[in-house]
């Protein structure tokens, strides 16, 4: 499956199985992080801190330690998921237009998103008993949410004018198992240069293309209206 996917881990704090899954995403994620840091972190204790308490992991077998799994469902780094960062992207499920969306690529910046999700309204509370001397702005549009996609984020993506872009398209299948799709389909861009650079890894500008989250950046419409080509302006540039 991920030779055709960026590497993917689903979270969900309801499936008995969740501390198993978490500590799977945990190990892979250290195999290619580039902070020593993270080899010493505590985020495999979250869920025992801040009265957040997932269910216990438990298998019919009474065997704790070996997750069932399926050949085509190992993980896999591939060259175009790295280049130097082990950028990853954590998503609240069952939320659209980007919210929620955070990038990660530090297990210190993973353990806080996951509290501020978690924790919802009383993150603030949190914060301010913690002993933190440092800490990142809230997540972007705050949702509350206990499932949750961990994605290899793709490090070396095609870009357009040194930025990234979606292609969005319409298709049908029918009940025949026949597929159609429209010509006219469009092309959504980021406003901003695209970077790997520490300081931009935050920038949703840089790194997400939906229009609901670019539509409030500061160069929005500034290189084509609306951020938006369409597929023959694409060809005709």
């Amino acid at each position: 499956m991920f030779d055709l996917t960026p590497t993917t881990f689903i979270l969900d704090l309801q499936e008995s199985n969740f501390q198993v899954a978490f500590q799977d995403f945990v190990t892979f994620f250290k195999e290619h992080s580039r902070y020593s840091s993270d080899q010493h972190s505590q985020i495999v204790t979250l869920f025992s801190q801040q009265n957040i308490k997932p269910p216990k992991t438990a298998s019919s077998n009474g065997n704790t330690n070996q997750p069932l799994r399926l050949h085509y469902s190992q993980p896999k780094m591939h060259d175009s998921f790295l280049h130097g960062c082990n950028l990853w992207l954590l998503k609240p499920a069952d939320f659209n237009r980007g919210r929620g969306i955070n990038l990660f690529n530090k297990l210190s910046s993973l353990e806080y998103y996951l509290k501020c999700f978690l924790l919802g309204d009383n993150v603030s509370k949190w914060k301010s008993s913690s002993n933190l001397k440092k800490q990142k702005d809230p997540v972007l549009n705050l949702v509350n949410s206990n499932k949750f996609v961990i994605q290899k984020y793709v490090e070396k993506p095609m870009l357009i004018e040194g930025r990234k872009f979606d292609i969005r398209v319409w298709a049908l299948v029918d009940h025949g198992m026949n597929l159609y799709y429209f010509r006219e389909g469009y092309i959504r861009l980021s406003s901003e240069i695209y970077t790997l650079n520490e300081d931009n890894i935050d920038n949703k500008y840089v790194h997400l293309t939906n229009n609901a989250i670019q539509k409030d950046g500061k160069n929005y419409g500034k290189h084509e209206s609306g951020n938006i080509l369409s597929l023959q302006q694409l060809r005709v540039n």
